[in-house]
């Protein structure tokens, strides 16, 4: 008997372990099954969409541009900045146009059943949809995958987790 008991306390252990790991890693790097629901409908941890990139400049210069307190409005209870006031107009008059899909996490962790805080820095526009990115390497892998329909994938499962 006291080798059962020594086999129960060794399974308690290590399922506080995976627990514990499983909230640092929830918590450290905002890493959380879709599943869960625990995201919002814009990844913006500090009320700000895309820590304050003009979402607008991705689509019309090409380029990952710090926006303005000047330049800004809410959407989705979030605030979005913007280099310009033109920028902004635009992003006013369409905005689902110009936001980051899946929310501004990272479309590589989403396709993976995932969601993750992205880098504004690291993104990509395909079909006039902006995708943001974790890492470089989350990047080439997500594009990578395009031929193989992750695209497609990914948008179907984003559409069936997301909290509406």
């Amino acid at each position: 008997m006291p080798y059962a008991k020594n086999i129960k306390k060794l399974m308690l252990l290590s399922l506080a372990v995976v627990i514990v790991v499983l909230l640092i890693l929830v918590t450290s790097q905002r890493i959380s099954p879709l599943a869960w629901g625990w995201f919002g409908s814009v990844n913006a941890s500090d009320g700000i969409a895309l820590a304050g990139y003009d979402s607008v400049a991705y689509h019309t210069q090409q380029s990952a541009l710090k926006g303005s307190s000047e330049h800004r409005t809410t959407w989705k209870e979030v605030e979005w900045r913007f280099a310009t006031e033109y920028n902004q107009e635009l992003f006013e008059a369409d905005p689902e146009r110009y936001a980051p899909q899946f929310g501004g996490n990272c479309a590589n962790a989403v396709s993976r059943g995932f969601t993750k805080k992205a880098d504004p820095q690291i993104w990509f526009v395909k079909n006039d949809r902006l995708y943001v990115f974790a890492f470089e390497d989350s990047k080439t892998e997500f594009i990578d995958k395009i031929p193989n329909g992750v695209l497609e994938k990914t948008h179907e499962s984003w559409a069936r987790r997301t909290i509406q």
